[in-house]
């Protein structure tokens, strides 16, 4: 009735584990290495954006190192309380970011999330037709036996059901007709 079930996407197991591995890249680190899974997806889809995220995660990654390298070891100072907010910070993001984005597969392969394998035909609908695609000739023309037609003024033989249906609803019309009058 609703068509052929939609196969969920398959995943590589090998490639969630490096997904995972990645996005977990910059937590073990503390922020220092948030650049690695940005530097794989970029590598991997080669867009100018992506590139971008790669710049923007070592330009923070530097700007930590400085901060703590400017750290008195003496004594507690908001600078420390500010570094250890920014590294936290660095760190969550880094992981979420690397986790939407995610590994994705060599070019050439499926997307991460692809659609369906084939043509989605809903309701028992031929499938679309692709242009150029090989078609099986159509039958030849035959045109049908001239058949009699019934007279159009004499309805169609109604089923006892629908009879019965139609004096069920000819007394309920009465009934609220009779409600109503009252």
């Amino acid at each position: 009735m609703y068509g052929p079930p939609i196969p969920p996407p398959r995943r590589d197991v090998r490639a969630e584990i490096l997904r995972w591995v990645l996005a977990l890249v910059p937590l073990v680190s503390l922020g220092l290495l948030a650049w690695v899974p940005f530097l794989n997806v970029a590598a991997q889809r080669k867009r100018r954006s992506d590139w971008w995220f790669v710049a923007l995660y070592v330009t923070l990654s530097v700007i930590e190192t400085i901060m703590f390298a400017n750290i008195p070891s003496d004594a507690e100072t908001d600078l420390s309380a500010f570094a250890g907010g920014y590294v936290i910070a660095l760190m969550a993001g880094a992981c979420c970011h690397a986790a939407i984005t995610g590994y994705l597969p060599r070019r050439g392969h499926a997307a991460h999330h692809p659609g369906p394998a084939g043509p989605y035909t809903p309701y028992g609908h031929p499938p679309p037709v692709v242009p150029g695609a090989y078609a099986a000739p159509p039958p030849p023309h035959v045109p049908p036996p001239h058949t009699p037609q019934p007279h159009a003024s004499a309805p169609p033989p109604a089923s006892p059901r629908m009879r019965q249906v139609a004096s069920e609803l000819d007394e309920l019309d009465a009934y609220l007709r009779r409600e109503e009058g009252r």
